[in-house]
């Protein structure tokens, strides 16, 4: 291309001298653009490209300008131009003859018959039609070549023959190409074996190796890449325990005759290994370092001398003091690793010499790839500055902190050497992800007891304006709820990382099959008066107790419409340290509330009563701190969260609502395994260990039925819905709704895998979930457990999970197993529950 661009020059300098001879043309205005020879390059790129230039002074410095525009469109070989006087005579118009580079339009397969057309233009990756290919390099097509071999070898299709053709049509510039395969018969593994292995066992290889052998489970497929890769992995194996000097030896292959199978053929594959001997950690011995001390290398150190040599670990030991001075900005220093082997007492030691260098400063820092979003929404997301001195562990901070804004749906950074010796530029490459979503149709969720299926229409733009600010406005609709809401968010004030939102919002809720008071009872259900109320239908406190609470049959029941306006203010502050981000958060929130029901009934709780009454005022203040270590706020890879919340109702900002409530929590999250697939997408499995804990306490209030002012019991301020509660679905799963309570410890440990990232996700649990109904008891908690596995759409609108899972509570110093539906005995505690779980709110 190079080439052609110099000829393209020459060629352009000689027909434009007898023009330039003129000179009429110079500092003329260029009016007009006009383009002949477009075939396959759309117009409105060239336009696009030229538009700049339109109406300036013409010169062979913007010349030179637009030639470069033009060349870097992709589809242009090279082109010739021209200058011509306008309509008006008044200035000048520049006419360019293109000559494009060919077009491919068609890609062809022959002879394949177990892949199909589509799987192998999936492979693909290296040509795709639509895009321009120079004939003369045969590197892109051979390239494909190879990209088809490889997708028949992962089908066990072993030195699969391909070959290419190419057509091409000069007229309309494009060309075609077609892949002839020879197909051949599947081999499949039969049995993997290992020879030379002293130290290790065929089992605990057989766990180094991606390749399996044929099997209910597994194909068992015959893929040559793959083999290599577990070669690969054995040797690591091996070297990470001493075995430096392994030899594992190309895989060897033999094909077993099998007259019967003529579908398949059969291999027996072989891994032959030369261990060779286990050596031991001699230390590594760091000299030239002036810069910082020799404690401050040592206490970068981790590797015990004399354990078992393992050279990931060395050259982890390595990293650690080249990070060192990396970030502290010391990034030219000439670092030469040695190592020197004592056969007596088979140890390694290395030694680490140290040339420093000087420290560099950050130049500049680009930003490339943004088109929706304001340059200044990123840049205010950089730990790092021009002038700062470089520090990795900052760029590290600076790349996390861009893609935890939400904005992103890729980044890449790199570094490039500035223009003095001692200053670096920051390349920050960003893709930015969808940010805009317009979404109706139906939802799951809802109240606890209210139908579990809404029809929702919700609009959302995370980066409004291209400020990073966010307005979402939703309308749910359900035959038992139906509400509103608008809020108005932003994560930053000014050059501070200071959040604040707003919300408003209305809700009408209906609830149905709610306690009417019970005849003869002469005081309604406060939350502590149990033994001297009772529900309609029973005749005393004792008969509801001895009952177990059941709710009478529903013509005995009441309903009512609680109607809601509220408005809530959050803030919060985050400081961002190179180890984690600390938020502090508050707010305030008021909401006026009614509860309308007809007057033949006669609510037994005393909140709903006094909220049928009046329009009642709910006020409520909530603060929070919040610790977040992990790497990334989605798709976590490690780290953990620490976190509190306080909750003040009512009290001395009146309302009906009066209570205060605590919440502890902590989540520790953890990469398993993980594993890249062939589109290069990194795949974790995740450990998520998990713990909360919350309480309500009294509140210092005015309550004339209970004493006057002072401290009241959380359960005379606040309804059954605002105590805490099990859902049964994401708390104590697979139970029903336990409410009324005022201590809730929940803790789970799950594994997870994303079967679609950022839509389905497969999950194992187990969770133990402990309830009290009173803070002042001496009581034992009631326990709560659940153990299953099932998947959970992660999907916005859609917070659904389907599980089966196996219950038991410990209740009394008594363990009982819970019984289930399916796979079930003959024992009533025997069987698993399928549960559908929904998110949900009490309120």
């Amino acid at each position: 291309m190079k080439k052609k661009a110099f000829l393209v020059l020459v060629i352009a300098l000689v027909i434009l001298m007898p023009i330039f001879a003129d000179a009429w043309y110079l500092n003329k205005e260029i009016t007009e653009f006009s383009f002949n020879g477009l075939k396959n390059v759309k117009q409105s790129a060239i336009s696009d490209a030229l538009y700049e230039f339109r109406y300036k002074p013409f010169s062979d410095e913007l010349f030179n300008s637009i030639q470069a525009k033009l060349y870097e469109i992709e589809g242009i070989d090279f082109f010739t131009a021209d200058a011509a006087k306008d309509t008006d005579e008044t200035g000048v118009k520049l006419i360019f003859d293109f000559t494009e580079i060919p077009m491919l339009s068609e890609i062809k397969f022959k002879g394949n018959e177990a892949l199909k057309n589509r799987a192998l233009k999936e492979s693909l990756t290296s040509i795709s039609v639509g895009k321009f290919y120079d004939l003369s390099k045969t590197s892109y097509f051979e390239e494909a070549v190879n990209e088809i071999k490889k997708k028949y070898s992962e089908k066990g299709f072993v030195g699969t023959p391909v070959e290419y053709s190419i057509v091409e049509n000069a007229e309309e510039s494009t060309f075609s190409i077609e892949f002839t395969v020879s197909e051949g018969i599947r081999t499949r593994i039969t049995k993997i074996l290992f020879s030379g292995n002293e130290y290790f066992d065929d089992a605990t290889l057989k766990k180094q190796v991606t390749s399996k052998v044929k099997s209910l489970f597994n194909n068992g497929y015959l893929d040559e890449n793959k083999l290599k890769t577990d070669a690969v992995n054995i040797t690591t194996h091996y070297q990470s325990n001493g075995y430096i000097d392994v030899v594992v030896g190309e895989p060897e292959v033999k094909i077993i005759d099998n007259p019967e199978n003529t579908k398949y053929k059969e291999a027996v594959v072989t891994f032959p290994i030369t261990e060779g001997k286990q050596w031991y950690y001699g230390g590594m011995i760091v000299s030239g370092n002036t810069i910082f001390s020799d404690e401050q290398i040592e206490d970068v150190k981790s590797i015990k001398e004399g354990s078992v040599l393992n050279l990931a670990a060395v050259q982890s030991e390595y990293g650690k003091v080249a990070d060192l001075y990396f970030n502290d900005g010391y990034i030219s220093n000439g670092m030469k690793f040695s190592d020197k082997r004592d056969e007596e007492t088979m140890t390694v030691t290395y030694y680490l010499e140290i040339t420093e260098g000087r420290q560099a400063f950050v130049e500049d820092i680009l930003i490339t790839g943004l088109e929706n979003t304001k340059e200044y929404v990123m840049r205010r997301e950089l730990a790092i500055k021009p002038g700062d001195v470089f520090s990795k562990a900052k760029l590290i901070t600076s790349a996390q902190n861009l893609y935890n804004t939400g904005l992103l749906e890729n980044l890449d950074y790199d570094l490039i050497y500035g223009q003095s010796s001692d200053s670096v530029i920051l390349d920050f490459k960003l893709k930015e992800g969808k940010t805009m979503d317009i979404q109706f149709g139906a939802t799951f969720g809802g109240t606890l007891n209210g139908f579990p299926v809404s029809g929702f229409v919700q609009w959302s733009d995370r980066n409004l304006g291209g400020r990073a600010q966010q307005l979402d406005v939703n309308l749910t609709l359900s035959p038992d709820s139906q509400s509103v809401s608008v809020t108005f968010g932003d994560k930053w004030f000014k050059q501070y990382r200071w959040a604040n939102s707003f919300t408003f919002s209305f809700t009408h809720t209906a609830y149905k099959n709610e306690l009417q008071l019970g005849a003869g009872a002469t005081e309604r259900y406060n939350g502590r008066n149990g033994d001297k109320t009772w529900p309609y239908n029973y005749v005393s406190a004792q008969q509801w107790a001895d009952s177990g609470n059941e709710y009478p049959e529903s013509r005995w029941l009441m309903k009512y419409d609680l109607l809601t306006f509220g408005l809530n203010y959050n803030t919060g502050y985050t400081f961002i340290f190179d180890v984690g981000r600390l938020t502090l958060s508050g707010g305030a929130g008021v909401s006026l509330n009614k509860a309308i029901y007809d007057e033949k009934y006669n609510p037994y709780e005393l909140l709903i009563y006094k909220y049928g009454q009046a329009w009642q005022f709910s006020n409520k203040l909530h603060f929070g701190v919040q610790w977040d270590g992990r790497d990334y706020i989605t798709n976590t890879t490690k780290g953990y969260v620490l976190s509190t919340s306080f909750t003040y109702a009512g009290g001395l900002l009146g309302g009906l609502s009066n209570y205060n409530k605590v919440s502890l929590s902590a989540a520790g999250y953890l990469r398993l395994f993980h594993f890249v697939t062939k589109d290069d997408e990194v795949k974790n499995i995740m450990l998520c260990v998990s713990t909360s804990g919350s309480w309500m306490l009294s509140q210092l209030y005015n309550n004339s039925e209970d004493g006057g002012f002072g401290f009241h019991d959380p359960k005379l301020g606040a309804t059954k819905y605002e105590m805490l509660y099990i859902d049964g679905m994401t708390i104590g799963r697979g139970f029903s709704p336990v409410t009324d309570q005022a201590f809730l410890w929940d803790n789970m440990a799950e594994i997870s895998y994303q079967l679609v990232k950022n839509v389905l996700q497969a999950e194992l649990f187990v969770s133990a979930t402990a309830v009290q109904k009173s803070l002042i008891t001496e009581n034992p908690l009631n326990w709560y457990f659940a153990a299953g596995g099932g998947i959970r759409l992660k999907i916005s609108g859609f917070p659904l999970g389907l599980y089966l899972v196996k219950n038991a509570t410990f209740m009394d110093g008594s363990f009982k197993w819970r019984g289930g539906s399916y796979f079930h005995g003959n024992s009533p505690t025997s069987g698993m529950s399928l549960v559908l779980a929904i998110s949900t709110s009490l309120i």
